[in-house]
This record gives C-alpha cells, structure tokens and sequence, in this order.
C-alpha cells in the first residue's frame, strides 16, 4: 500500500512538473534561450550538471535529418545551446555556449543520435577501454567532480532529430533510474516543441529577409534633382511580407 500510494504522488508530481516545464520553457521563438531555459528548468531538479547540445541545422533555420550519425566518414556538428549546474561557472563543461562540442564517434552521443532512443547508465563507465578512452579531456573532468550517472536523451520533434540533452549527476549520491529517465524524457519532448518551432521560425524569418531582397531594385537613380534610395516596407509588421517602397533623401535643387 504504501508503495502504491508513493507511486501515484510522483505519477501526480511528475504530470505537474512536466506542466510547469511547459510555461517555464520556450517563452521565446530563440533557439538558444530555449535550450537554456530546459537546462536551467532541470538543475537541481533532476541533475546536478545538464547539456544541451543542437544540430547546428536547428541554429540556422534548416531541416535536421531525420536520423543523425556518422555521414559519409563525418561526424554530426553540434553546438552548445545550454547548460547549467549546481557548481558555480558550470566547471564540468569544456565548451562554452556557442561553441562546437566534439563527440567521440564511439560515445553514447552518437548511439543516441543514430538509434533515436535514450541510453541510461545508472553507473557512469570510466573503466580503460570505454568510449572515454578516445576523449581523455572529458574522461578527466568525470574524474575530478566525481561524475557517476548519466542519462541522454535525444531531442526530437515532428521526426525530426534536433540533438541531445545530456543530465549527470555528481554530488547527488543516488543514481538514475527508469523513473528518472521517463522524467526526462517527458521534459525533453516539450522543450523540443519549443526548439523546432523556434527552428522553423528562424526558417520563415530569413525566407521573408530573401524576399524583401529580391524585390529591391538592383538600382535606382533620380538624376541631378535627388538622392533615391530604396528600401522595403513590410504591410505585415509581425512576418516581414508584402509590400515595397521608396523613399526620397536629400536636398532636391529649386
């Protein structure tokens, strides 16, 4: 009894948290801030140390493939878009926001990105002869904050890989579990709403950019009388679209 009793309050606590997630992040149509607000939504909450990084297709507006992985011999390019973690100045992390983060080709980054699931290690593997060996500037910080559990789920919407959210735990001493895992993942899944409609967003923005463009004269010349300039006024002041105008600038000779 007392077991089910426990079981149904975290149903109920988990339902209202994965709520609050839903007001709290993607309150812009930015990519970073977005993926910032779900690392900041997460710390302490769930992880002690929490990344996310993006495709960098999701930063410029394009449409990420549907399964990431090793290319043609090439690995993923992904950024930094978020993190957050209960040590001041975010010490676990080697790359700042913004940066292209490197990803061992044999990590549980790129099984994520190619199998589309969450890996879930209740006990982080530092042992010789793990993915760590090829990333031994990563394998030290695991070492020196105590690092022992990680979770890593991918971040998709609409079937379309954006990246993944990667949670650790150091100074918490329990590890992850399933419970834990479908926690984040139910997060993960709203946060990525908010990242592909930013994504899209940022797509229809520079669309709307290339059309004022184009209707813009190559030229134009109001002889001896002025100075002519032209330039696009947009009838809809919210998407960019629809209409163009010109203005006149200078002193006309009388």
């Amino acid at each position: 009894m007392v077991l089910e009793v426990t079981g149904r309050r975290w149903a109920e606590d988990r339902l209202a948290l994965v709520s609050e997630a839903g007001a709290r992040i993607g309150t812009t149509l930015d990519v970073m801030h977005t993926a910032q607000e779900l690392a900041d939504f997460t710390v302490p909450l769930l992880a002690d140390y929490v990344t996310v990084d993006l495709t960098e297709a999701v930063r410029l507006g394009e449409e990420p493939l549907e399964r990431l992985g090793p290319m043609g011999g090439r690995l993923p390019k992904f950024r930094r878009a978020g993190m957050a973690s209960i040590h001041p100045g975010t010490p676990e992390s080697l790359w700042p926001r913004g940066e292209v983060v490197y990803v061992p080709p044999a990590s549980p980054f790129i099984r994520v990105l190619s199998s589309g699931k969450s890996v879930l290690q209740p006990v982080l593997e530092t042992a010789p002869g793990t993915w760590l060996d090829d990333d031994p500037a990563r394998a030290a910080k695991i070492r020196e904050l105590g690092m022992h559990s990680l979770m890593v789920v991918p971040v998709h919407a609409r079937g379309a890989l954006l990246g993944v959210a990667v949670f650790v735990r150091t100074d918490t001493p329990a590890p992850f579990d399933e419970a834990d895992l479908l926690f984040a993942e139910e997060l993960v899944a709203r946060a990525a709403l908010s990242l592909d409609n930013a994504r899209r967003y940022t797509r229809e923005r520079a669309t709307a950019l290339a059309l004022q463009h184009s209707l813009l004269p190559r030229s134009v010349s109001g002889g001896a009388a002025a100075d002519v300039v032209a330039r696009y006024l947009p009838a809809d002041a919210e998407g960019g679209e629809g209409g163009v105008g010109r203005y006149v600038h200078g002193q006309p000779y009388r």
